[in-house]
């Protein structure tokens, strides 16, 4: 009893001091607070409520999500997350931008490592404008222009984590490289070693101001008129030559350039022709490719409602209605969002039993029906959700027989030869199918 009382203690110890560093916007710091406070007590309400708050504040709507579904899970009645989960689902515009975002965020995580800076830099701007509180594109923003040695730009970015993540580690190493190669650091340390160098005044201090020789009225305006002259000089002398150089070199560059073109008939009307007919065919793969990327938009858009609807089933305990929406999830539209896995694989085991049912239902009357691609698709879900035995094993085998794939059905065959007697109806047709 004693350790359980110290358990509770220390978890509403962490639970506390993340409350009091969200309040003052230290959010990466209450993040790792919170998630120390659920570690001993994973039905800490308050705790995973205020996780989601961060993560949302912080621009991961997935990840505060997944932490307010979880939430209710564990305390259906009196809490708060219920209304945060209201008011996203009575937005839906606002999730499909969600959505959107953490695809393109990916999209220029994937440019950043395959070398494309500038896709990146251009996708992650985007991102930012939609979404200012989006504290990882920021940082990868930041990380970017540091590459190119663009700091003035990095520490704008790095200047926005601060306003919404105080104490933000990687953005306070960043921007002390910052400091570093713009010479900021250096004056912020000059400055305070000012600040403490002055000692204290004593009564018999004098202070005494500089000589001075104060000047005419004819000597102020003479001094104006020697400015304004030596100016007119280095703007004569100086910049308008090189101005004129320049221009001139330009000029001549593009005269070159010009007549090259003229010379190579690069204005001949069938390299024009060619041009069009392939700027044409350029257009038409980019508007098939926007075509597709909506499609997997709403293939993905469907998914995520689908999971939240089982997630409602579950928690009523409807398990046969969750299991029905389960087997016409498509998983693969979302196979490399972590967030969306990992609330699968919470859901699973709940619906295995029910759902293999259903895909093995689903199964045979394909196969009656003579749609053998989709029988196999769902024998084979069935079989993956919960090993079906042998009479199933016989069927998947029977099917690739029937599509004409013997190398397929071989092992299901041998399995089937090899979990039943010898003498048993299944092993004799197993055998009887393989020959011998």
């Amino acid at each position: 009893m004693d350790f359980e009382k110290t358990i509770f203690f220390a978890s509403n110890s962490y639970y506390n001091v993340g409350l009091e560093q969200a309040r003052v916007r230290d959010l990466s710091g209450a993040a790792v607070s919170l998630k120390k406070c659920l570690r001993m007590d994973k039905y800490h309400t308050d705790a995973r409520n205020l996780l989601g708050l961060i993560y949302y504040e912080m621009g991961e709507t997935a990840n505060a999500l997944v932490q307010w579904v979880i939430s209710m899970n564990l305390q259906p009645e009196e809490n708060r997350a219920a209304l945060y989960l209201d008011e996203m689902r009575g937005k839906p515009g606002r999730l499909e931008v969600y959505s959107q975002t953490l695809k393109k965020y990916n999209q220029a995580l994937e440019y950043a490592k395959n070398g494309n800076p500038d896709f990146a830099i251009l996708q992650l701007n985007r991102i930012v404008d939609e979404n200012t509180h989006f504290v990882k594109a920021h940082l990868l923003l930041a990380l970017l222009y540091m590459q190119r040695e663009d700091y003035v730009k990095a520490g704008k970015f790095l200047l926005r984590i601060q306003k919404i993540d105080k104490n933000n580690a990687k953005a306070q190493y960043y921007m002390s490289l910052v400091k570093a190669k713009t010479g900021r650091a250096e004056i912020e340390n000059r400055r305070q070693k000012q600040a403490y160098s002055h000692r204290k005044m004593e009564d018999d201090d004098v202070i005494i101001p500089p000589t001075y020789r104060e000047n005419t009225g004819w000597q102020m305006i003479f001094n104006i008129l020697v400015g304004l002259a030596l100016g007119a000089a280095f703007v004569f002398f100086i910049i308008m030559p090189a101005n004129i150089t320049a221009l001139n070199g330009k000029h001549n560059q593009e005269m070159l350039r010009f007549y090259q073109q003229i010379s190579d008939g690069s204005f001949e009307q069938e390299q024009l022709e060619s041009t069009i007919s392939q700027l044409e065919e350029e257009k038409a793969a980019l508007e098939q490719q926007v075509a597709e990327k909506e499609g997997e938009r709403a293939a993905q858009i469907q998914a995520y409602s689908q999971l939240i609807t089982i997630l409602n089933y579950l928690q009523r305990e409807e398990i046969t209605n969750a299991a029905n929406v389960y087997v016409t999830l498509d998983q693969s539209v979302l196979a490399e969002d972590t967030v969306f896995t990992e609330a699968i694989a919470q859901v699973r085991p709940q619906l295995a039993q029910t759902a293999a049912g259903l895909y093995l239902q689903s199964a045979r009357a394909q196969r009656e029906a003579g749609d053998l691609d989709a029988a196999l698709a769902n024998y084979l879900a069935s079989q993956d959700l919960e090993d079906q035995g042998a009479q199933v094993w016989l069927e998947i085998a029977q099917t690739y027989l029937e599509k004409e794939d013997r190398e397929a059905a071989l092992p299901w065959l041998e399995r089937v030869i090899a979990a039943e007697a010898a003498d048993s109806e299944l092993s004799v047709q197993a055998r009887e199918l393989r020959g011998n």
